[in-house]
């Protein structure tokens, strides 16, 4: 704990120093401490990879290894030692599940806890999924509170198509540099996100750990009207003459970077597109809820939400990603509807099923029940 406080003290300098620019320096929060912090988080249930060295034998020599690291990741020297991919189930979807060795769990951890205080300041209230202190009850709290009291009922449920094997590399590279400034912590980024990637789809040297800097062509805003318009567009790279399928894509299921990353990345694609562009073009109030690459988006004119439905389609194509069709539409609440299960009047969201009703005063509330699916 003496370790954090040390850790918080010094990244909020950081962050005072630099408010908006990209925050320099930061591998320099790593230290042997840290590093000792994140040893004694990995348990024994954590996947560890074996190829390298089993977690009692780092144990065994970690007073030789942690100065080891800190060396080398201060010099620029060090690289991930290699993943083992498994296949596996999750939530009845085929996975992949990534162990690292000890070393890289250890080194990603650190990084995470470096980088969250950073991007804690950036995230919007809206954003609920893999973050401190806010559960699944956050997320079904906002969404009564916005229909209930704020009389939303045009509602777009949306849910993300394999979004976590579509997330572009460049683009999340790019989205990274606008708070990062640090070399060393970047350049380790590119070399984790490269290890999911076939080698035959790899731009690095193989196993040398010298990852060549990809383009995303960060989104300029520029150009039309309203709120197609607002959908954006990238600069043209080299990257964009590839087919998605030859890209380098997509975020491991098991490293401890991935649930931050993923929402760094839906950040810049999603919340602060809809705040910053799309909201000030509304003709009435609107709203959004998000839980990881779950979302709902709450507007009181229905042409803003049909409007914004046909928009969300393009924005997303632009980063490599699309909706689930089956999971995905438009509708209107209507209590008269009730619990009935059409998918017009009601909707699904985090294994939940939402619906409007009246109490006997007659006053609409929104309620859900668990899905029974």
């Amino acid at each position: 704990m003496k370790n954090l406080t040390g850790l918080k003290k010094k990244e909020n300098k950081l962050i005072q120093t630099y408010p908006i620019k990209p925050v320099p320096h930061l591998h320099d929060l790593i230290d042997e401490g840290l590093l000792y912090h994140c040893l004694a988080g990995i348990k024994k249930h954590t996947p560890i990879s074996s190829f390298d060295r089993s977690l009692k034998s780092f144990h065994e020599h970690k007073s030789i290894i942690i100065p080891n690291l800190i060396s080398e990741l201060n010099q620029g020297t060090y690289y991930p030692a290699g993943v083992k991919l498994e296949p596996t189930t999750i939530n009845h979807k085929a996975r992949t599940l990534a162990y690292f060795p000890v070393e890289d769990e250890l080194m990603q951890r650190a990084v995470k806890l470096v980088l969250e205080p950073i991007y804690e300041q950036l995230f919007y209230p809206f954003s609920i999924g893999y973050r401190n202190g806010k559960t699944v009850n956050n997320a079904h709290y906002l969404l009564y509170q916005h229909i209930t009291f704020g009389g939303y009922r045009y509602i777009i449920k949306a849910d993300l198509k394999d979004y976590f094997d579509s997330v572009d590399h460049a683009c999340l590279m790019e989205f990274l540099r606008l708070r990062i400034d640090d070399d060393i912590i970047l350049h380790l980024m590119e070399e984790w996100l490269a290890e999911g990637v076939d080698s035959e789809h790899r731009k690095c040297g193989e196993r040398d750990g010298r990852s060549e800097r990809s383009e995303c062509g960060e989104c300029g805003e520029r150009g039309g009207h309203g709120v197609e318009a607002a959908a954006g567009h990238r600069v043209a790279t080299a990257a964009d003459h590839q087919s998605p399928k030859e890209r380098p894509q997509g975020l491991l299921t098991g490293s401890p970077l991935s649930p931050l990353l993923s929402n760094i990345y839906l950040h810049y694609v999603l919340d602060d597109w809809f705040t910053n562009q799309i909201q000030p073009l509304m003709h009435n109030t609107s709203f959004m809820v998000r839980y990881a690459d779950d979302f709902i988006m709450g507007f009181n004119a229905e042409r803003d939400a049909r409007s914004v439905y046909h928009t969300l389609f393009k924005r997303l194509a632009k980063y490599n990603l699309s909706l689930n069709q089956n999971k995905s539409h438009m509708m209107w609440l209507n209590a008269i509807a009730g619990d009935h299960n059409e998918k017009q009047h009601t909707f699904e969201f985090l294994k939940h099923h939402y619906y409007l009703t009246k109490t006997k005063k007659g006053k609409e509330v929104l309620k859900f029940k668990t899905d029974a699916r």
